[in-house]
């Protein structure tokens, strides 16, 4: 009760109803909930494609594995030449 006697307007328990008294920057939060609600059900419903069978999915992974194994080669078949004539420089 000390801290009644240094704060009078402060009650440790808010008055009956008084949660529903709102003040001017008071945040609405059932509008902000009802926005949220509405911002799920929408991303939900965005996705409208398969993402692809497991063999579509294995056929690109092969793709891409074939892809950069090209990379490599060009790299090498490029780049290869080069380094050993820097080695041979260096040497």
């Amino acid at each position: 009760m000390r801290s009644q006697h240094l704060n009078p307007g402060w009650t440790p328990v808010p008055q009956f109803g008084g949660w529903d008294q709102k003040g001017i920057d008071a945040t609405d939060y059932s509008v902000v909930f009802k926005k949220a609600r509405a911002n799920r059900k929408l991303s939900k419903a965005d996705v409208t494609h398969s993402l692809g069978s497991e063999q579509e999915l294995m056929a690109s992974a092969r793709q891409e594995e074939e892809v950069l194994d090209l990379h490599q080669l060009l790299y090498q078949a490029i780049l290869g030449p080069l380094f050993h004539k820097v080695a041979i420089r260096v040497m």
